[in-house]
């Protein structure tokens, strides 16, 4: 997690990296079907999204899904991509299925789609 830790922020990230553990598996019942790697980053900073009409505040997350050929070495990796249709449902749950108490939510959704070498497949 990026920036300020917060007990909202981090109880939020923890419900959406459930939210997200759980279609990845739904989706991808044979194991190796599934990306070899997969998480939720918070990005530092503060984000403006709408609530039907209303603006609100809130924070942006990153997917990051990547394949490597074998499971055992990630000195390479290519990045995994997930279908629009998931990509879709994901987005739709991250950004409507949590909020603190101030309306405070997730309201920006980016998916990592760069390999390694150039990135780091963690977040940093």
């Amino acid at each position: 997690m990026s920036g300020q830790v917060t007990r909202a922020k981090a109880k939020a990230l923890a419900k959406h990296s459930t939210f997200f553990e759980e279609m990845v598996v739904n989706s991808y019942p044979e194991y190796s079907n599934r990306p070899s790697q997969y998480f939720i980053e918070l990005l530092p900073g503060d984000f403006r999204g709408l609530v039907g009409d209303a603006e609100c505040d809130g924070w942006a997350l990153v997917v990051r899904p990547v394949k490597t050929g074998r499971r055992e070495s990630y000195a390479t990796v290519e990045p995994f991509y997930f279908p629009p249709k998931f990509l879709n449902l994901l987005v739709r749950r991250l950004t409507n299925e949590v909020t603190n108490g101030r309306r405070h939510r997730f309201v920006k959704v980016y998916v990592e789609i760069t390999g390694k070498p150039q990135a780091t497949v963690e977040p940093h």
